[in-house]
C-alpha cells in the first residue's frame, strides 16, 4: 500500500497548526503549574492535560498522516 503524502496542502496545514497549539499550550500550562499552582491547581493541572493532548495529537497526525476525502461523488452523499 502507497504512502499518503502529508506534505502538502491541508494536512500539513493542520499539522503546523496542532504543533503551534502544543507548544503554545505547553508553555502556558509550565509558566502556570511553576508560578501560579497555588491559586487554582485543578485549572492548571487541566491545563497541562490539554498541553499533552495537543502534542499527541501532533505526533499522531504527523505519524499516522492525513487523508482529506476530497472527492465528493453522490455515492459518497446518498446516505445523507
Amino acid at each position: 500500500m502507497a504512502k499518503t503524502n502529508r506534505a502538502k496542502g491541508a494536512g500539513r496545514l493542520l499539522i503546523a497548526v496542532y504543533a503551534v497549539f502544543a507548544i503554545s499550550a505547553t508553555a502556558r500550562a509550565l509558566y502556570q503549574l511553576f508560578r501560579e499552582f497555588e491559586q487554582a491547581p485543578l485549572a492548571y493541572s487541566l491545563s497541562a492535560i490539554s498541553a499533552l493532548i495537543y502534542i499527541v495529537a501532533t505526533i499522531g497526525q504527523k505519524s499516522l498522516g492525513l487523508q482529506f476525502p476530497l472527492n465528493c461523488s453522490e455515492s459518497s452523499l446518498s446516505a445523507f
